[in-house]
């Protein structure tokens, strides 16, 4: 997730599971590793995953431009802060990103973000799975948050299919699942 939607929405991110539903898991933890991203590591301090009860299983990765000072700030919630380079953009380098939680054992993530991180990882062809949640609810207006900002792109015969796709309802919403088809 990226520090937007820490500052906008102060999200927990803990798992809300039925019995059943836990049993469908893909990992062996109990409880979700959580990890921010966040260039600079401005997130404020209050924000529900930098308290004692969740912050021994959230991890911060900063960019290199993150000052030391501020690093500190956030390690002594109680979070493991790691750092990773930043792109030509000056934002954290998701390629990177990914590395470094593969050197340390993370190999499926949950991307939940904004606008800009999902559309960055899109860009990239860093996703190989979506679910996406539709609400029955209308915002409109030309400054409604896109669910996928990035490049985009021009034509609709450019557009990402899915293939392999599930629908399921949880209660008014809509979830519908699918792998990211590849063109290989």
């Amino acid at each position: 997730m990226g520090s937007g939607t820490v500052h906008q929405d102060n999200p927990q991110l803990t798992v809300r599971l039925t019995d059943t539903q836990r049993s469908y898991q893909r990992t062996t933890r109990s409880v979700p590793l959580r990890i921010v991203l966040s260039t600079h590591g401005h997130l404020p301090l209050n924000s529900k995953l930098l308290q004692p009860e969740l912050a021994q299983e959230t991890w911060v990765i900063v960019g290199e431009t993150c000052t030391q000072e501020q690093r500190k700030i956030l390690q002594a919630t109680g979070i493991q802060v790691l750092t990773v380079s930043v792109n030509s953009a000056g934002q954290i380098d998701l390629g990177k990103v990914l590395h470094l939680l593969g050197e340390r054992g993370v190999m499926h993530i949950l991307l939940e973000g904004g606008g800009k991180l999902l559309g960055t990882a899109l860009d990239l062809g860093l996703i190989d799975h979506v679910a996406a949640f539709i609400a029955p609810k209308l915002i409109g207006g030309q400054a409604a948050p896109s669910p996928i900002g990035g490049i985009g792109l021009t034509t609709m015969q450019d557009a990402h299919p899915l293939k392999n796709i599930h629908t399921q309802f949880f209660e008014q919403d809509i979830l519908i699942e699918g792998d990211l088809a590849t063109s290989d």
